[in-house]
């Protein structure tokens, strides 16, 4: 029978409903550096159109160059400003019921974050939610190079070596976004060609997002319609 090993999940979405937040973060971003007011846009109208549109888009940095015309150096400033914005900003965000009971559920498997938000934002929330203490790694998007974001697989691979070292087998990715399923078929990908006994499967966060019935560019290769699927698709996996 192989046990899984890890369990990493992504943030926003996934473990914390931050949606409204980050609508209202990129909508003071968008106005803050490129001058227009953020309902010239459509997808910023409302936290529907906003996330279909995010969901259709596998980087974040595509979708600012594609929805807003920004520039790289534009681009960049974005991401140097996301975690400013988000601690200034008092939209409210919540855990996503269920998941907390999820995590204490596994808490025998060593656990992590990958995301692409900023990892003083996350530990900001997880010590707020007094969760610091359930995860062994927290990696962000200021703990990866720009161009190897997701859906590259470094920061996903990172968290492996630091959770499980050499030990690691059966890592689950869990995650609301296309870019989650990509970023776990990429590490897979690459355990494959490094001749590592590494598989990396995804789980689909489909209780995250406000449109469930947008469609996945990339495909997980399970879905949990709630946090409290996962110990069973995990349950699955090992046997």
């Amino acid at each position: 029978m192989r046990q899984v090993d890890a369990v990493i999940w992504d943030f926003d979405n996934t473990l914390v409903d931050t949606g409204a937040r980050n609508l209202s973060v990129t909508r003071r971003l968008v106005t803050h550096i490129t001058g227009r007011h953020p309902d010239e846009f459509p997808m910023l109208r409302g936290r529907e159109s906003y996330e279909r549109t995010l969901h259709r888009t596998l980087d974040w940095q595509t979708f600012y160059a594609e929805q807003f015309g920004m520039e790289p150096d534009q681009i960049r400033l974005a991401g140097r400003l996301w975690t400013e914005f988000q601690l200034a900003d008092g939209t409210p965000t919540r855990w996503f019921e269920g998941v907390r009971e999820t995590i204490e559920t596994l808490s025998h498997l060593p656990q992590g974050i990958v995301s692409l938000n900023t990892r003083d934002n996350i530990e900001a929330n997880l010590d707020e939610g007094r969760m610091r203490d359930a995860f062994g790694a927290v990696i962000g998007c200021g703990e990866v190079p720009p161009d190897r974001q997701k859906p590259s697989p470094d920061g996903l691979m990172a968290c492996v070596e630091m959770l499980c070292g050499d030990a690691a087998g059966l890592v689950v990715y869990i995650g609301d976004h296309p870019v989650d399923a990509e970023c776990a078929r990429e590490a897979d990908r690459g355990y494959a060609r490094a001749g590592r006994a590494v598989r990396v499967v995804s789980i689909g966060a489909a209780y995250g997002t406000a449109v469930p019935d947008a469609p996945w560019s990339v495909e997980p290769l399970h879905t949990a319609s709630s946090p409290s699927d996962i110990p069973a698709i995990l349950a699955s996996l090992a046997s």
